[in-house]
């Protein structure tokens, strides 16, 4: 069972502080969550995360204490290169604890490649997590997609 995540950045959900509340009760659930298909379906499981800041990475370093295997699929090149030093760091480190790394759209930055990232991760996928707040955009585009493909999509909302 390959399990992918989808959801908003910190921005959307609390904030970038690391005592950031919704980020806690956001990774309690994924938590819940990953722990209910680890009993469904054992050490099957794997998990796929976009590595984007927020959810994608909460996913990543809940899979790490769960000792779910996950891939990071990397939207293009270097996709940590505008962030701040402390969230390079954070992501080069989940990029170590990483079963694979896959760049999906190989070269610099282009807005196209972050939706291909998200077609790829469904195109992979058994099931789709997707933390939203109902509002448009990458989130909502990969739940449409999830479920036009005829993918379980388990929503958490905040």
């Amino acid at each position: 069972m390959i399990i992918a995540f989808t959801g908003h950045r910190p921005d959307a959900l609390g904030g970038y502080s690391a005592d950031n509340p919704v980020k806690v009760r956001v990774k309690a659930a994924i938590r819940t969550a990953l722990t209910q298909l680890r009993s469904a379906h054992g050490d099957d499981l794997r998990g796929i995360s976009g590595m984007a800041l927020g959810v994608d990475q909460w996913a990543a370093e809940v899979c790490i204490e769960l000792k779910v295997p996950f891939t990071a699929a990397i939207p293009h090149d270097n996709q940590d290169e505008r962030w701040l030093w402390g969230a390079r760091a954070a992501y080069r480190e989940l990029l170590t604890r990483a079963m694979a790394a896959i760049v999906v759209s190989p070269g610099p930055y282009a807005g196209y490649k972050l939706l291909k990232r998200n077609v790829w991760m469904v195109d992979q996928c058994d099931a789709l997590l997707a933390v939203l707040q109902g509002t448009t955009g990458g989130t909502a585009k990969t739940v449409a997609y999830a479920e036009s493909q005829g993918k379980p999509v388990t929503r958490l909302t905040w």
